[in-house]
């Protein structure tokens, strides 16, 4: 069973993103052919399980759905020399759907919203993010995905970006004169 599921929806998954409706009709399949079309026995979360803490060993549509996502998210998080063309489209799409007032704040500061303390519109009229790239930032939430290392070295502290630090508060402006000055000459 194994096999068979994961090899038919992990390629298309992969490319397309899966929708959460094919994630449902997945587990309905799955249920339905493990308990023969009766009510089932255990909870989906305990089929799911491995066989020595008690369940059946059958893959989880939706683990493997956020797998995906996140195998994206580390694509697109490599660094400069290792990075895809379409990870700078995607850093243009965040960017515009980024949670800022542009009035007072510059969007092209704006690189990388897990190691900078902007958020990004997930649902705006104005920006629709694709697919992939809403399903990327909801399971970089979802799994608190952030730069959390206990000791950087120079070369990475050095690419950090220091507008929009995310050890700065939320609310802090960088709309003083010296931060415009300091933003315009770097």
């Amino acid at each position: 069973m194994k096999a068979l599921i994961l090899s038919r929806t992990h390629y298309l998954g992969m490319v397309n993103t899966m929708p959460n409706w094919v994630v449902k009709k997945l587990i309905q399949i799955e249920t339905k052919f493990i308990w023969n079309g009766r009510r089932p026995f255990m909870r989906w979360d305990e089929i799911t399980n491995e066989i020595k803490d008690g369940g059946l060993d059958v893959p989880d549509p939706r683990a493997r759905k956020d797998a995906m996502a996140l195998k994206w998210l580390q694509g697109w998080m490599k660094d400069e020399d290792e990075r895809k063309p379409w990870a700078y489209m995607v850093d243009g799409f965040l960017q515009n759907s980024a949670k800022i007032d542009t009035r007072y704040n510059d969007p092209a500061l704006l690189t990388h919203f897990l190691i900078q303390n902007w958020e990004v519109k997930m649902n705006s009229q104005k920006n629709k993010l694709p697919t992939a790239v809403k399903e990327m930032v909801r399971v970089a939430k979802r799994y608190n995905v952030r730069l959390d290392a206990l000791k950087l070295s120079k070369h990475v502290q050095d690419k950090i970006p220091i507008w929009y630090h995310h050890a700065l508060p939320t609310k802090y402006r960088m709309s003083k004169k010296a931060a415009k000055c300091l933003q315009r000459n770097q």
